[in-house]
Parts: structure tokens; C-alpha cells; sequence
């Protein structure tokens, strides 16, 4: 267990600020916050004139940061989704991230690897593609970028993002929208 402690918490319920609470860790989770019972086993970290705020959220973000593919086509995700710049228990990025448009699979395939522990990383969730759109060199976004890659990449590229819900399904009745978006 680790209790941070000397600093002043905000935690976001929008009460007051609580100085000199301390922030109770076991693991990589907050199990509790005290103003006084510390438990003696407890390694402290002294945050004294600092502010803790635990568990921030990004709620509008985009972990692809580069869409040019490399020359044989295949693309990674931006270390901004699993990028640790803290030690131990103290990582310098929100705790949460919704990434609301990118390619659904790579994502969770992020996803999946931070939440197995294989790589640390933020909570992901992630929406994928916005529904009715093209990918990022489509008409809805990017249409230059076409200009300078294969007609076959850029349609590669616009796939990864569209995964079946893209321009196409503005021309279905909402029946056939929801059934084409509906989770496997």
C-alpha cells in the first residue's frame, strides 16, 4: 500500500479542497482516501504544496496521431495511450481516455494489452469510426492526402477506419443502420 499524503485533494465530487488528506493505493488502484488513519504498513510519499487529483479523464482524444503509412502498409498506435512519464504509482497521464475516432481494432488491440497488464497505459475506451463518415482520406476529412499515396492505401487506410460503418450507411433505412452498427 502506498499513502500519499501532505498534499491538498480534489477529487472531483466538487466539495472543497481537502488539504492534507491522503490518498490511499493498493496495486494501481485508489482503495481509499483518510484524514488521519494511515495504516502503518503503508510506504508514504510526501506531496506537501502540491495538489492530488486522482483519476482524470480526457473525454476527447485521439491516440492515432499519424495517418501516413509506412511503405508496407500497417500503422501503430501513439504512445500517448500507454505513455508512463511518472515512477512507481505516480504516472503523469489521466487515468481514463475515450478516444472517439480512430481504427476500432488497433485500438482495443491497445486496449486489450494495457488491460492484460502486458503494457501500462490509460483506461481505454474508444468508439471507432463516426458513424456515416468516411475514413480520414475521404471526403469527410483528409481527400489531399490522396494526392500523395496509392489509390489502394488511402481505400486501405479509409477501411481500417470505416469497419462497415461508414458513408454507405447513409443511404440504409435506420433498420439496417442498427443492425449493421450493433456490437458482435
Amino acid at each position: 500500500m502506498v499513502a500519499v499524503t501532505g498534499g491538498t485533494l480534489i477529487d472531483g465530487t466538487g466539495g472543497p479542497p481537502r488539504p492534507g488528506a491522503a490518498l490511499l493505493i493498493e496495486g494501481e488502484r485508489i482503495v481509499g482516501i483518510t484524514d488521519k488513519d494511515i495504516p502503518a504498513h503503508a510506504q508514504r510519499i510526501d506531496v506537501s504544496g502540491r495538489y492530488i487529483i486522482p483519476g482524470l479523464m480526457d473525454a476527447n482524444v485521439h491516440l492515432f496521431v499519424c495517418i501516413t503509412p509506412p511503405s508496407s502498409f500497417g500503422m501503430t498506435v501513439s504512445t500517448s495511450a500507454h505513455r508512463g512519464s511518472g515512477s512507481g504509482h505516480l504516472e503523469k497521464r489521466p487515468a481514463t481516455v475515450f478516444d472517439t475516432w480512430g481504427p476500432r481494432q488497433a485500438l482495443t488491440r491497445t486496449r486489450d494489452r494495457i488491460n492484460r497488464g502486458e503494457i501500462p497505459g490509460s483506461r481505454i475506451f474508444c468508439a471507432g469510426n463516426i458513424i456515416g463518415l468516411g475514413g480520414p482520406t475521404s471526403p469527410d476529412f483528409f481527400p489531399q492526402s490522396r494526392a500523395v499515396m496509392s489509390k489502394a492505401k488511402a481505400d486501405a487506410i479509409d477501411a481500417q477506419w470505416e469497419q462497415g460503418v461508414g458513408a454507405d450507411l447513409l443511404w440504409m433505412a435506420p433498420e439496417q443502420v442498427r443492425q449493421k452498427i450493433r456490437p458482435i
